[in-house]
């Protein structure tokens, strides 16, 4: 199935459907845990609430309205706790 975005021009242009990613939310808190950070000094530094965070590591949506958001999000995170996107994101 392909799904269609509007160009520049407003002409719609087909992009290829992806397959969901899924994040290793074990690795935000080993490494949050390594720098010895709670989840809100995390959430504060990176504008995301408690919720969030905890919901990255722990694998849960709660806090989010879409996977799309929560990987946003994550990969917010992980940029403040110098995380390669590598280690943490994979395709389902």
């Amino acid at each position: 199935m392909k799904l269609f975005s509007w160009g520049p021009r407003s002409t719609p242009q087909a992009i290829e459907e992806r397959q969901p990613s899924v994040l290793n939310g074990e690795v935000f808190k080993n490494k949050r845990l390594e720098l010895k950070l709670t989840t809100s000094e995390v959430a504060r530094s990176t504008c995301l609430s408690t919720t969030m965070i905890d919901s990255i590591e722990n694998g849960s949506q709660k806090g989010f309205y879409s996977n799309d958001i929560k990987i946003s999000a994550a990969k917010r995170v992980a940029k403040f706790l110098e995380i390669d996107e590598s280690h943490y994101l994979s395709e389902q």
